[in-house]
């Protein structure tokens, strides 16, 4: 039986992680809550992202997220996150919308693991 540790969740500003692996996807995940933490929006990918986070923390994903990084429902919210699971790494941009009322959540790098551990494009 596998047995998986937490997800990792990293909010920083601005990013300060080295990036050591190799971008893999063209299409990044896009991601608009409510500053609620409703989700309003979400891109095939950042569906696939939500369904992914979801199966592997075992709880619903927004609210693993808002759990793990609760500045990202601040108004002025302006934050790299980086979420570490057991095949992928995905690098977001998190930038509140005050105005617009919404918190904008944007996949900018997804890299892949080999089945060695080490991350390949």
């Amino acid at each position: 039986m596998k047995t998986h540790t937490p997800a990792s969740i990293i909010c920083t500003h601005p990013l300060t992680e080295p990036i050591d692996g190799v971008q893999v996807f063209q299409v990044k995940p896009v991601i608009k809550l409510s500053f609620d933490g409703i989700l309003l929006f979400a891109n095939s990918q950042g569906i696939d992202f939500l369904d992914e986070l979801a199966a592997f923390v075992k709880q619903p994903a927004i609210k693993f997220l808002i759990n793990n990084c609760p500045s990202m429902l601040d108004p002025h919210c302006n934050i790299d996150l980086c979420c570490q699971l057991p095949e992928m790494k995905y690098y977001f941009s998190v930038v509140a919308f005050k105005e617009a009322g919404y918190i904008g959540i944007y996949g900018y790098r997804m890299v892949r693991k080999s089945s060695k551990g080490s991350l390949v494009a």
